[in-house]
Formats: structure tokens, sequence, C-alpha cells
């Protein structure tokens, strides 16, 4: 459940950023996201604190059709997302996301700053459902070269 929640905030977070029409660019980019506070009312503590810094790296090719698409085209691939806030202007983004997970009810939300080549976000997730978990994360990305 970690790992499908992480990478679920993972493409959450760096979507936005990622598939805006304009202005990133395409290519190689690599996505790092620290969990910076993690809330599990019925997990053993040492859960919580085992997740708690635990920081992932991806790397992804984002090519010019996933440019021009968009981040709503890009994220129906899972149908259960629907934005509920969206905005990205002047080099600072916003959003909300709403995912059904597992049964499970899952709230987005992220704030940062991009330019064509890189970005920084803060972001926070709330899950609702037989496993309840809140979580904080940080989250920066950069363009590193051209895709393979």
């Amino acid at each position: 459940m970690r790992a499908s929640l992480g990478l679920s905030t993972l493409v959450l977070l760096a979507a936005p950023v990622l598939a805006q029409k304009a202005p990133i660019l395409p290519g190689m980019w690599e996505t790092a996201v620290t969990i910076t506070s993690v809330d599990m009312p019925n997990a053993p503590p040492a859960v919580a604190k085992m997740m708690r810094g635990h920081k992932t790296v991806v790397k992804h090719c984002v090519t010019s059709k996933d440019v021009a698409m968009g981040p709503r085209e890009m994220l129906k691939s899972s149908p259960s997302c629907h934005f509920t806030r969206y905005s990205m202007t002047g080099g600072r983004f916003s959003s909300e996301m709403v995912c059904g997970q597992n049964g499970a009810k899952v709230t987005s939300r992220s704030n940062g700053n991009f330019t064509p080549v890189s970005f920084t976000a803060t972001g926070s997730s709330e899950m609702s459902g037989p496993q309840s978990m809140r979580m904080t994360t940080s989250v920066s990305g950069r363009r590193v070269g051209d895709c393979r």
C-alpha cells in the first residue's frame, strides 16, 4: 500500500508540471519526492517513522506528444481521479485532485513553482477509509537531458 500511495502521490504532484502544454520542455525529467510527515492513526508508530524522510527518485521521458496533451489528458490513464482545483500560470501552480483507490478516497493538494526545466512543490495527501492516513511531501523535478 505504501508503494502504491507513494507512486500515486508522485504522479499526482508531478503530472500538472510535467504535462503542461507550455512552457516546459520535453525530455528526460528526474523527480524526487520526500515524505516530510506521516500520520497513520491505525498503524504502529514504527510504520510512520519508517516512512518519514523516505525519498523516491524517478526518471520519466516527457515527449512532445505528452507536453501537447496537457495534464488532464495524461491522467485519463487513472479514471478514478479528477481535479477539483487546478491553476498553472505565471510560474506558479496549485492543484487539488480526488481519487478513489482500493475502496478509499485520496485527496491530494500541491502548490509550487515551475520553469521550463525545473519545478519545486509541497504537497499533502489525505486518505480516508479503513486505513486513514495524512502525509505531506516536498517535491522537486528537473529536466536532465534528452530522452534515451
